[in-house]
Formats: structure tokens, C-alpha cells, sequence
């Protein structure tokens, strides 16, 4: 037996010859809906303070349609931070796929300016659940942490979904890494 929602709020799935199956599932729809969420969202588990914060933001259809719209105004907002600054050399390179059939991975790397010896390296992979978001993003964080911690920073421009399914984006994470 297997319950999910449908597109009403309410459970579908209960057997034909079980009918207080039936009613329970309809029970359960029910305080769902009287309490403003769907059994397939983890809203409910939320700190109600932040409930209002996420209530700001516009409802949207994540789909292959709205996607790059996304794309396109996060990329519009995107402003680099004058690394120079803070004393930060920053720079676009290119690095084999990790394979040869796989095309290059495009990195932004980060080097603090006054250091002259070997120094630790962090690998930075930007949020955006492996569909939106580019090094950019990240930029004035990752120029911030070169600046502060002495460290080279090397983020990667990896391959969104769905064009590139998984393991695309962890290939070419792998092969910034190498």
C-alpha cells in the first residue's frame, strides 16, 4: 500500500476494498491542508521564525521553462568585487576534463598577492543544487577568505543539470581537484 498526494491535497493510492485506509488518508490530507502544508514539503519542519523570510520570497515553478529565466537574472545581478582591494589576485583558468572526451572546466582562482611561498588550497563548489549558480556568485565570499586566511581558492564553474545529469558537475569538480 503506498499513499501520495495528488494535485487536490488529497491522498490517492488507499486499495479499492479498504475503505478506512480510504478515510485515513483523507484525514491525513485534510490536516495537512489545515495546517498550510503538503505531505511532499518539509515546511512544517521550519523554525517559525524564518517561516516569514521564505513567505517574502515570490512563489515560482521551478521547470525547464523558468529555469533559465533564473539563470539569466541571477547572472544579470552578479557583480565581481574589486579583489584588487584586498589585495587578491584573481584569475580565469581552464583545466582538462577529467577525461579527454570531457570538455575543459572553467575555475576562477584566488591568490593572495603577498605571499611568495606554497600555500594551503581550498576547493569551493557554489550553491545552487547543481542548476543555477556560477563562481561568480561567490566572488567577494571567496576573495574575503584568500585575503583573511592567506589560502589559494579555486572555484569551479562546473556543468548545471539538467543539461549535464549527474555526475557531470562532480566530474568536472573532481577534475579541479586533480
Amino acid at each position: 500500500m503506498r499513499l501520495w498526494p495528488n494535485s487536490k491535497n488529497s491522498l490517492v493510492g488507499a486499495r479499492k476494498d479498504d475503505s478506512s485506509l480510504a478515510c485515513a488518508a483523507y484525514g491525513l490530507a485534510a490536516h495537512a491542508k489545515a495546517y498550510s502544508y503538503s505531505l511532499m514539503t518539509t515546511r512544517h519542519l521550519l523554525d517559525p521564525e524564518i517561516v516569514p523570510a521564505l513567505d517574502a520570497f515570490p512563489d515560482f515553478s521551478l521547470d525547464k521553462t523558468a529555469l533559465p529565466i533564473i539563470r539569466q537574472a541571477s547572472a544579470e545581478m552578479t557583480q565581481l568585487a574589486d579583489a584588487e582591494a584586498h589585495g587578491v589576485f584573481r584569475e580565469e583558468v581552464d583545466v582538462p576534463g577529467l577525461t579527454p572526451e570531457q570538455p575543459q572546466v572553467r575555475c576562477l582562482v584566488y591568490k593572495p598577492k603577498d605571499v611568495a611561498h606554497e600555500i594551503a588550497a581550498y576547493l569551493h563548489l557554489h550553491g545552487g543544487g547543481y542548476i543555477l549558480g556560477s563562481p561568480e556568485g561567490s566572488d567577494a565570499h571567496n576573495i574575503s577568505l584568500a585575503s583573511q586566511l592567506g589560502i589559494c581558492i579555486v572555484s569551479v564553474d562546473y556543468r548545471l543539470a539538467p543539461e549535464h545529469p549527474v555526475p557531470a558537475a562532480l566530474h568536472d569538480s573532481y577534475a579541479a581537484l586533480a
